[in-house]
């Protein structure tokens, strides 16, 4: 079955006095592209400059015929023939001579723009170079551009994080980041709204309370809740939450606070778990935060970038490893081959953690990155251990409003 194949025809160049509808270097680039796609090239002179004659427009036609014949300078080796000559009056017309420095200027001050893809910003630059005789360099000065003015941070951090790239490697970093992105959108609007149905499940199926049973004769609900700070202005998952990074009084962890807190202390005092590495005498290592039950965060949350993935994390200064759950590492790293797992990981409550191996990978916070191994666990919230933490110059101190980043002349 044939296809039938539309062509482009380029719009009459000057069909009324005026201003040409588009720069004549622009212009003639889409009618020699034109030519080619009619399978043109080996038209006679004659026929070439017929057509080039008929898409100039009533008023493109009018100017030419008025033009005078081009004479090709003193020590010309060849004569021009039909087309060329008529390319070349009309090229003395309309040519605009290009300032260098102004072309420079535009090309400097463009922006990636937002909602603008990392290809479509280097499509622009390429047309705004064409005025500004980069020559071979041309590449090298699109690449700058696109680190330095690119729009996301996210997408600047993961670049500056590279050695002299070239401009192909940055097009596929910034487009693996920016996929990213929208993916980790995806999947953290489709976990919000899992959790508000969980929980407006729970509450429909409960038993009432006589406050709750007057809620509801009062047609009214009880909205949800922050667990860290009990505000009913915004979830848990909102970064601007003022105790995301303040430590209970209470239980001693970071991300909530007392008011909140749902630590039960013993009759003893509060149970702690201690923290041991397989580097150690001990045989495990203990996880303190791997899949906790009731969906609380032990520690801070952030979002850290494993290769060109980012992922949001929970930072845990108390298990060594730097961990993801099976389902993301089938979601983003489905080409990986795990190598057999080297630790033997325990949870809180000494019940052995289920490792499907692990990987060598960058990881990228803040603008540091080192390589470590990627454990992944058949369940649980993706977390970074302390080690690494401690190898990017990372601290986070109870209280502290941000993470602390040390100067690199104070990291081992």
């Amino acid at each position: 079955m044939s296809q039938t194949v539309s062509i482009c025809v380029p719009p009459l160049f000057l069909d009324s006095p005026g201003k040409p509808c588009m720069k004549w270097k622009g212009w003639l680039r889409a009618f020699e592209n034109y030519i080619v796609s009619i399978d043109g090239k080996g038209y006679s002179p004659e026929r070439k400059k017929s057509l080039l004659f008929g898409l100039l427009g009533k008023a493109g036609q009018e100017v030419f015929d008025s033009l005078p014949v081009y004479v090709n300078p003193p020590g010309a080796t060849a004569p021009l023939n039909e087309y060329q000559e008529a390319v070349k009056r009309l090229e003395l017309q309309y040519a605009e001579e290009c300032n260098i420095m102004v072309g420079r200027h535009k090309f400097a001050l463009r922006k990636q723009e937002e909602g603008e893809t990392i290809e479509e910003y280097i499509a622009c630059l390429r047309v705004l170079a064409q005025d500004c005789e980069f020559a071979e360099m041309i590449d090298t000065y699109i690449r700058d551009q696109v680190v330095f003015y690119c729009h996301s941070k996210k997408v600047q951090e993961r670049l500056l994080s590279c050695r002299n790239p070239s401009l192909k490697e940055v097009t596929a970093i910034a487009k693996a980041v920016e996929r990213s992105m929208v993916s980790s959108k995806e999947l953290a609007s489709t976990s919000q709204a899992s959790n508000v149905f969980y929980v407006q499940d729970r509450q429909k199926h409960a038993p009432k309370t006589p406050d709750r049973a007057a809620s509801d004769r009062g047609g009214g609900r009880r909205p949800l809740a922050c667990f860290r700070c009990g505000s009913r202005d915004h979830l848990a998952d909102n970064r601007t939450c003022p105790a995301l990074y303040k430590s209970c009084s209470k239980c001693r962890k970071v991300g909530h606070f007392a008011a909140v807190c749902k630590a039960k202390k013993s009759s003893t005092g509060m149970k702690v778990s201690s923290v041991s590495d397989s580097d150690m005498d001990a045989d495990a290592d203990i996880v303190l935060s791997i899949d906790d039950e009731d969906g609380r965060v032990k520690g801070p949350i952030g979002s850290v970038m494993i290769g060109a993935v980012e992922l949001p994390f929970t930072a845990d200064s108390g298990s060594p490893l730097t961990l993801i759950s099976d389902r993301t590492f089938d979601l983003k790293w489905q080409d990986v081959r795990l190598h057999e797992t080297d630790v033997n990981p325990k949870a809180f409550g000494e019940h052995d953690i289920l490792m499907r191996g692990y990987f060598w990978d960058s990881l990228t916070f803040l603008g540091r990155t080192v390589r470590t191994k990627i454990y992944v666990a058949e369940k649980g919230r993706s977390l970074v251990g302390w080690k690494d933490l401690a190898k990017l110059g990372v601290m986070l101190v109870p209280g502290a409003e941000d993470p602390i980043v040390l100067r690199d002349d104070w990291v081992n």
